[in-house]
């Protein structure tokens, strides 16, 4: 924990509210030796946490070092404002340790200097994040935005017995027996459907796009795309148990390296046309020759096989206006780019120098003119390349998980009923809301400890 004698530090001392975190009859502290304990921690130090416990008259303190994890109440800040135009989602350097593992700041781009990236975001109001220790730089237009999730393992039907899917931090967990899940959502005939897959063997996944049924595992009338590992196949199901495969019009080996693998789905279901990426590559084209998109439902159904241990995470369903993204690879790689690479939505890609942001719009001044590009239409930004600069790990730092998904990891100053005040060295001291958590890890640099977690991907 750093020094406390900071000016933000000596405000919430001056309010009277520094070190209390009132967190709910629903907070649970979570030992390394497998107890928990239900109540409210009333005071953070060093080294020395101070609870209430429900069924105890008396304070009672507690080593850190004893300390696993605490859970917060669940609520309804789980989905992103709808009503949000864009939605920036900005992705930071990691500590080395663990390496790739790197925090995440989502909200509402209000500019870009030479210096930062500002986000106005509804947890914590206007961050300003140092530009030196941004990794990437996204873009998801939430205009287009259908579902973003899962939020809950109550909104998906577990089908097949006996259920074994789980839910852990805005993830679904697949079980140790092969069996499905799935949720009823408003496909649109054009959709681009995103999800991620952590997997610690192989990946044997089927999902099913556009089932007629949320209810059963068989529904009558959907299409299968099947991922074995770098294999993709595709079906479509029709009733009375008829099938029939796809062709396949392009096909290259799928890019799977690594143990989180991101896929994206294009569909134009008029056309019967399916384009697959993953990794950000395109992967395999399929088409169906008699396509019947009134006969297809509106459901979405992870299926496993072997059961291998898979996580499906940052499921995301939007509709899509027909144009693939970076067509030609190769082509977007010789843009010239010695200021900022703006890729757009559609494909296009613009390199240049960026300006003002202004009523959802950015200044964009190229070799050839300037342009006001709209926010939504911008997939990602690629910032002027610097010196590579990673942020500190201290040892007293905690790992708080957002319920949106992803995390950020602070040096903590306060906790009280509403808010964890920290330091982290992209944006400075800053007051998060409390209730924007779903869980808060202590000792986060034990690697003895990381077996003991939920997540241990």
């Amino acid at each position: 924990m750093r020094n406390r004698n900071t000016p933000l530090a000596i405000l919430y001392c001056f309010l009277g509210s520094l070190n209390f975190l009132l967190a709910g009859p629903n907070s649970t502290l979570h030992f390394i030796n497998g107890d928990s304990l239900s109540g409210e921690i009333v005071q953070l130090d060093q080294d020395i946490v101070t609870f209430q416990a429900d069924d105890l008259k008396e304070l009672v303190q507690f080593h850190r070092s004893h300390l696993l994890n605490l859970s917060l109440p669940s609520s309804t800040k789980t989905v992103p404002d709808s009503t949000v135009p864009h939605l920036a989602i900005l992705t930071l350097e990691d500590r080395f340790y663990p390496k790739g593992e790197r925090d995440q700041i989502k909200g509402k781009l209000v500019r870009i200097t030479d210096d930062f990236v500002e986000l106005d975001t509804p947890y914590a109001g206007e961050l300003k994040i140092d530009r030196s220790l941004i990794y990437s730089f996204e873009i998801s237009n939430q205009k287009h935005l259908i579902y973003s999730g899962p939020n809950s393992l109550d909104e998906w039907n577990e089908l097949g017995t006996p259920a074994s899917w789980s839910f852990a931090n805005n993830a679904l967990i697949t079980g140790l027996n092969d069996s499905s899940i799935a949720v009823e959502l408003d496909f649109p005939t054009r959709s681009h459907l995103h999800f991620t897959v952590d997997r610690k063997k192989n990946i044997d996944l089927s999902i099913l796009l556009y089932a007629d049924s949320a209810e059963t595992e068989n529904p009558d009338n959907y299409y299968d795309l099947t991922i074995n590992s770098n294999y993709l196949s595709m079906q479509k199901h029709l009733e009375k148990g008829r099938s029939e495969g796809l062709t396949k019009t392009f096909s290259t080996r799928a890019s799977t390296l690594g143990e989180q693998v991101p896929y994206d789905i294009y569909v134009d279901l008029n056309l019967g046309e399916f384009s697959i990426y993953v990794s950000g590559e395109l992967t395999a084209k399929f088409s169906d020759p008699s396509p019947a998109p009134e006969i297809m439902g509106n459901s979405l159904h992870f299926s496993t096989h072997r059961s291998y241990e898979m996580r499906i995470r940052n499921i995301e369903l939007s509709k899509w206006n027909g144009t693939l993204p970076i067509a030609n690879e190769e082509e977007a790689q010789t843009l010239e780019t010695e200021g900022n690479l703006i890729r757009l939505a559609n494909g296009d890609a613009l390199s240049g120098n960026i300006g003002p942001t202004v009523e959802e719009k950015i200044e964009v001044e190229t070799e050839h003119a300037a342009f006001d590009v709209p926010i939504s239409s911008i997939s990602s930004i690629q910032l002027t390349p610097k010196e590579e600069n990673h942020p500190r790990a201290d040892t007293y730092d905690l790992k708080a998980y957002f319920k949106s998904g992803g995390w950020i990891i602070l040096d903590p100053i306060s906790l009280d009923s509403e808010t964890l005040v920290g330091n982290h060295e992209a944006i400075g001291d800053v007051s998060f809301d409390l209730d924007t958590f779903s869980k808060i890890e202590f000792n986060i640099y034990d690697r003895k400890l990381n077996a003991l977690r939920e997540d241990r991907w």
